[in-house]
């Protein structure tokens, strides 16, 4: 409850302070620092990513696949955001002309400063960075999950993200010029990329929160929560670099980040506990909040009745073990091939 009435005061107090500084644009500050800049988002970014690996790992183990794609979803944002963070402007890959930070900063804070980042890595990364995590999110949806599972394997699209990134981080650094030289960090563009992630981004937080209504379970409500997060964050990229809000932006996506990770940790050893004793399907009930109905179910089943021919003349003229190991060719195979279908063996008994 606590933790939700404090999400909500976060995702109203965001809009107000946009709103504030644009109406009172003389109480707005530039924070240019761009060491500090550099070095704390690498540093969420990179603990983001190891942690958003960590669940993938579980997800695959468990065989999660709605929850593989939240974490591809913050897989690739952080990768995205460590690529914004290296080209960070006068710190490391982030040059853009000038020979070390204390120049950028004195020329950010002159009235002709560079403050537009059209046309940078780090604009078309801050921006690619939520717009593409936000479909994994919405594919998240359990419907539109089982249609991708058709589509691709879970490790294959697992691989495919890392080859994604892996890529995306070698362009910057090799192919910087041509990189930056795509449209999608300047205006048209920016903004149409920012309007479809806030709407894409406001669908998974809808279906997360549709699916905490029905099973009341924490997970959905952090991940609705994070999600919304993300939503407002993406919007306030397009504010002028370096200013309060803009600072802020990067703070509700460490608040997201936070939030959705630890739910999906705490999921996962969850189901991972209940898995040790229960079937994979009772589990998925369990976590669903969709209580084991007493009187049973209906269902169509097959029932197999076979017998052993002379199997009780043969039992008293055979010692026990040899009785096992006679009919273990036969009766082994049957729950064996039973569980393939879904089903299982009951029991098996001898009978003259």
């Amino acid at each position: 409850m606590r933790n939700g009435l404090a999400a909500g005061i976060a995702l109203v107090l965001a809009p107000l302070g946009v709103l504030w500084f644009t109406l009172n644009p003389g109480t707005d500050a530039m924070v240019i620092v761009p060491n500090e800049h550099f070095y704390i988002v690498t540093l969420v970014s990179a603990l983001a990513m190891v942690a958003a690996f960590l669940v993938a790992r579980s997800a695959l183990d468990l065989k999660q696949f709605q929850l593989l794609l939240v974490a591809l979803g913050f897989m690739t944002m952080s990768g995205f955001f460590v690529v914004h963070a290296l080209h960070t402007p006068g710190v490391m890959f982030g040059h853009g002309g000038y020979s070390y930070t204390a120049e950028y900063v004195a020329s950010a804070a002159s009235p002709a400063g560079p403050i537009d980042y059209s046309g940078t890595i780090v604009g078309l990364s801050g921006f690619l960075s939520v717009f593409l995590a936000a479909f994994f999110f919405a594919a998240s949806r359990r419907e539109i999950a089982a249609r991708i599972q058709r589509v691709i394997s879970a490790r294959a699209l697992a691989g495919l993200v890392v080859a994604v990134l892996a890529l995306y981080v070698g362009l910057s650094i090799w192919a910087t010029d041509w990189l930056a030289s795509m449209p999608f960090s300047r205006p048209p563009y920016a903004q149409a990329l920012v309007i479809v992630a806030v709407v894409v981004l406001l669908y998974a937080s809808l279906s997360q929160f549709q699916t905490f209504r029905r099973a009341r379970r924490p997970m959905e409500g952090a991940l609705a929560r994070a999600f919304a997060f993300l939503a407002e964050a993406q919007a306030m990229m397009l504010l002028p670099p370096w200013s309060l809000m803009w600072w802020a932006y990067h703070l509700l996506m460490l608040a997201a980040v936070i939030l959705a990770l630890s739910a999906l940790i705490i999921e996962l050893e969850r189901r991972r506990g209940l898995e040790r004793f229960l079937p994979a399907e009772v589990v998925e009930r369990v976590v669903s909040n969709d209580l084991l109905r007493l009187a049973g179910e209906r269902r169509r089943i097959t029932l197999l009745f076979a017998d052993l021919r002379n199997s009780t003349t043969l039992a008293e003229q055979m010692m026990p073990d040899q009785v096992s190991s006679s009919s273990m060719p036969t009766s082994g195979r049957w729950p064996a091939r039973c569980s393939i279908t879904g089903g299982c063996s009951i029991s098996s008994s001898a009978t003259g």
